[in-house]
């Protein structure tokens, strides 16, 4: 990705060399030589990066940064400076500054914060299509069975949505059990959008799919040189989350020492960065998920009982869709439409043999396999009524006269069709997401250790579904 860049500094010659590699990246560079000069353009021209020099005459590459951050908080600024200057440059990080840039001056580090400046980017994007979403998921919430497209007639899910009204002027921990796939996500959304920090940031991090001695970092941040690759200071899930909320899926996963440090910012509202000193306060919310049994694994030693009690202020189960087969028809109804609007297909409608077939599968994918199941039949189908040659995962066929081989038990029948059957949905979703594990396994609704071992299983490969 390309930035409008803004050169400030008194050399000639660094002026220079930064215009000359920064295009060669691919970036659109303005140079000028003094702060007064930068300022004024930045007021006519946007531009997304600042690299100033820390000593120039006139403005200081200090006052530049204060006055770009006052007036320009989202363009980010880059000071370079000498090895001599170390104290000012500290100064100027905490004046605003992104990071500094040592002479002589290092290109492959430039390029690394560069990129580390578009993932800051992406990230305050991402928090702001959220900000965006918010009025629209306020708007749903009001339907008095639609919580941020959760769809529910049945008693237990009605309980739930009385629930969230409940607590939205709270700020008790919430632990949300359920089976993968019933929506733990989702509802930790409209929990917050239904609460006194719906204008606050909602930031969610699933603790199983990020490697244990990342985990830390992602939760907490870290300081520069805290590890290696450690190259700037990175802010956590925590401080970032600061005036709204935190959501923890698959707490389960977590090791003993991170649930250690969860438990101290439960219990104390701080904690320190890795490889920090300094004590952070936050207000923050957090909700946890998990399709675990913690009570089990506090038995066996492998979760916390205090960060258990800690977590488990206000419970929350959200029942398997088998259990709230009235749900099934308006979810699917709600899903068919979703996706013909989106593909503009001519699907509206599914046939009353479809309509049965829905209703008495099992669905151990729950939600989100019924939502892959309606998205794919929306997709393959020509008709405006889904049929049963649109439904890709189970035999919809009418019952025919073949008969079984009663000779086998009927336990070693089943567990043949099951494996079948879990054989072809993988290869179809593998083939949809072009081999990509991690979209793979989200689609899927496992987590992507298990999707490797299914995969071993049936002899798969992620590089056989590559177009």
């Amino acid at each position: 990705m390309s930035h409008k860049i803004l050169v400030i500094d008194d050399e000639p010659h660094i002026l220079e060399l930064l215009t000359l590699r920064l295009s060669e990246w691919g970036h659109e560079v303005t140079a000028v030589s003094d702060g007064e000069q930068g300022l004024e353009l930045l007021g006519s021209k946007p531009h997304d990066i600042v690299v100033t020099d820390l000593m120039m005459p006139g403005l200081s590459g200090i006052e530049v940064v204060k006055k770009v951050k006052q007036r320009f908080p989202g363009i980010e600024v880059l000071v370079i400076t000498g090895f001599g200057a170390i104290g000012s440059a500290v100064e100027v990080m905490k004046a605003g500054a992104f990071d500094y840039l040592l002479k002589p001056l290092n290109f492959a580090h430039i390029k690394i914060i560069l990129n580390k400046i578009q993932e800051s980017n992406a990230i305050k994007s991402e928090n702001e299509r959220l900000s965006v979403q918010c009025e629209d998921l306020r708007q749903l919430v009001e339907d008095r069975y639609a919580f941020s497209g959760m769809i529910g007639h049945s008693p237990a899910m009605k309980a739930i949505f009385e629930l969230v009204r409940t607590i939205g002027d709270v700020d008790s921990t919430v632990l949300i059990t359920g089976e993968t796939g019933t929506g733990k996500e989702l509802l930790a959304r409209t929990i917050h959008f239904n609460s006194v920090r719906k204008n606050g940031p909602f930031l969610a991090l699933d603790c199983g799919a990020v490697p244990e001695n990342l985990l830390e970092s992602e939760l907490f941040g870290h300081e520069k040189g805290a590890f290696t690759g450690a190259v700037s200071r990175k802010r956590g899930r925590f401080e970032r989350a600061h005036g709204g909320t935190l959501f923890l899926d698959e707490i389960g996963n977590t090791s003993p020492t991170v649930q250690q440090k969860l438990l101290r910012v439960l219990q104390e509202r701080a904690f320190e960065r890795v490889g920090g000193e300094e004590l952070l306060h936050v207000d923050v919310r957090v909700l946890a998920a998990t399709n675990r049994n913690l009570e089990r694994d506090i038995k066996e030693e492998r979760f916390r009982m205090d960060l258990f009690y800690r977590l488990n202020v206000i419970p929350v189960r959200l029942p398997p869709l088998r259990d709230r087969k009235d749900d099934i028809p308006p979810l699917a109804r709600h899903f068919l439409r979703k996706y013909a609007e989106r593909f503009d297909r001519p699907a509206q409608s599914m046939s009353e043999h479809v309509a049965q077939q829905i209703l008495s599968y099992s669905w151990p994918g729950n939600v989100r396999e019924l939502e892959n199941v309606i998205e794919r039949a929306v997709i393959l189908s020509k008709s405006p009524q889904l049929t049963n040659v649109d439904l890709p995962i189970w035999n919809t066929e009418e019952p025919s006269s073949e008969r079984w081989d009663t000779s086998r038990p009927l336990k070693m029948i089943k567990d043949e069709m099951v494996r079948k059957l879990e054989e072809q949905y993988l290869k179809d979703v593998l083939a949809e997401s072009s081999g990509n594990i991690q979209k793979t396994a989200l689609r899927a609704g496992i987590d992507e250790k298990t999707l490797y071992t299914k995969m071993k299983i049936y002899r798969l490969s992620k590089e056989q579904f590559r177009g």
